[in-house]
């Protein structure tokens, strides 16, 4: 009889993945094996998450003192998710911010898509059958103080949103027990043992476990109490405060939007370098607070972000969330500098990604990349893959990253917003200064407004082909396919016409 030790490591896994599926009585299965200590194993953790509580943090030490799978994590991810003071302290304010949740999957479902003009979508259908935001509302009418007394005279809607609330404090408090200058230390520390890590990934992402569903009964949709409970508050309890379906409304609101933990950057960064932490990829993605000032670092905060982030060879900065036109002066702007110059002062990195994915187009004429980042003073001879996702930039400002890659770069992905005079033909040329490069990907967004439908509409400049200027610019053709021509026609379906084809229409 064969010994379970025989076994190869993929049978065992498949074995192993259908007792966890098929059998819901079986939570959890451990094999002790020393070959499940080899490399090849399928059951090493390679990939952590640790969420700023202490539960989370006490895992990661687990894992970080564990003998053998300490060797094998390689990404880990810090999760920066914060729950919110002014939700945390106001049944009131929570409770709108509920409200405000619901309010928009009832506009959602009413018009049948996303929609941003919630006043606008048919709600009649809606005020009888989602009946919760009422009763929801009504508890900002009771007195707080007495609301523990008479809580077994609520409504099933409003004992769960009470509870809710309860419970957001209570992670809140926690949350903030961790925010002292030793959080970072701490995570560093931990780090230091996960002897085969290389990427670090800093994000902030709700911790939702699926999309906002209905539950349809006799034709008629609603979203029944259990499930309320049990799912949709606990996303609201768990999710940060800035996620995409209410950041506006509660900046708007508030007049304030935090940025998520940025101690993290502080302290973090602080012990980062100081440590004997070296990682290959260095990924921030976190979303824009409605004013920068959190973002003013002091020199030697600086120095520490730049030194970090020295010793990797991937830097992906993606900053979500431009949500506010003329609320920030254009000075605010250059608080995005130590992290963005820290990228580009790395002499190791070799693929670099700048990212403002939601970029507001009436803000065009606020800043520009030479606001936040000298390139001029800076030479990368070892960058070769750069993408740059709706970032705007001057005429100048491409001249000068030209020259600061142009003996190195092999890829450059680019959605440019152009800001001030700078014609797109004359970037073509200066583009073609690139001596080295082999792929080229370069579109605009189209369309005005901010957000997902920006985003979205990416094409080709004036609809042109990509491969007509990718052979200019790669220097396969000497004809600028931009000179010789205008553009007809308005908004996103508008095309670049050469001048002949003009004089025959």
């Amino acid at each position: 009889m064969a010994h379970i030790s025989d076994l190869p490591n993929e049978l065992l896994a498949s074995c192993i993945e259908y007792c966890q599926d098929e059998k819901s009585d079986i939570r959890a299965l451990r094999l002790v094996s020393q070959r499940f200590h080899g490399l090849s194993s399928p059951y090493l953790i390679t990939e952590f998450t640790v969420y700023l509580s202490e539960a989370s943090f006490t895992h990661l030490y687990t894992l970080s003192t564990h003998q053998i799978l300490r060797k094998y994590v390689t990404s880990l991810t810090i999760n920066v998710s914060c729950y919110e003071a002014t939700c945390a302290d106001s049944l009131k304010e929570f409770t709108e911010l509920a409200s405000d949740q619901l309010r928009w999957f009832r506009a959602f479902k009413d018009k049948g898509e996303d929609t941003d003009e919630e006043e606008d979508a048919t709600q009649e259908g809606w005020d009888h059958r989602l009946h919760i935001i009422d009763q929801w509302d009504q508890l900002l009418e009771e007195s707080l103080a007495n609301i523990p007394d008479i809580l077994h005279l609520l409504s099933e809607p409003k004992r769960i949103l009470y509870h809710a609330w309860i419970d957001y404090g209570r992670k809140y408090r926690e949350q903030q027990a961790l925010m002292g200058e030793d959080s970072g230390r701490r995570l560093i520390d931990m780090m230091e043992r996960l002897s085969g890590l290389q990427t670090l990934l800093i994000n902030e992402e709700g911790r939702a476990e699926g999309p906002i569903m209905v539950i349809s009964e006799g034709g008629t949709s609603y979203i029944s109490y259990p499930w309320l409970q049990g799912h949709f508050l606990r996303n609201l309890v768990e999710e940060s405060t800035s996620n995409k379906y209410n950041s506006s409304i509660r900046m708007e609101r508030s007049g304030q939007h935090p940025l998520p933990a940025m101690y993290i950057f502080r302290s973090l960064f602080g012990a980062l370098a100081v440590s004997s932490v070296t990682l290959q990829e260095i990924i921030i993605e976190v979303p824009m607070p409605i004013h920068l000032r959190p973002f003013h670092l002091s020199a030697d905060e600086k120095n520490a972000i730049r030194k970090s982030v020295a010793s990797a060879s991937t830097l992906s900065l993606a900053i979500d969330g431009w949500f506010f036109e003329n609320l920030r002066p254009s000075s605010e702007y250059t608080k995005l500098s130590p992290l963005i110059s820290s990228f580009f002062s790395s002499l190791k990195a070799r693929k670099m990604t700048i990212e403002f994915p939601t970029y507001f187009f009436g803000e065009m004429g606020l800043f520009s990349l030479s606001d936040i980042v000298d390139i001029r003073q800076v030479s990368r001879p070892t960058l070769q893959v750069l993408e740059l996702i709706s970032v705007p930039v001057t005429f100048n400002d491409v001249g000068n990253l030209v020259d600061c890659v142009n003996v190195s770069l092999r890829v450059l992905y680019a959605t440019f917003i152009v800001v001030g005079q700078a014609q797109w033909c004359d970037i073509l040329d200066v583009l073609r200064k690139l001596e080295r490069l082999e792929s080229l990907g370069l579109v605009f967004r189209a369309g005005e407004g901010y957000g997902n439908d920006g985003v979205k509409k990416l094409r080709p400049i004036f609809n042109l082909p990509m491969e007509l200027i990718e052979d200019y610019v790669m220097k396969r053709t000497d004809a600028n396919p931009l000179v010789g021509g205008r553009v007809v026609g308005k908004g996103p379906g508008n095309q670049w016409v050469h001048d002949e084809e003009v004089e025959a229409t």
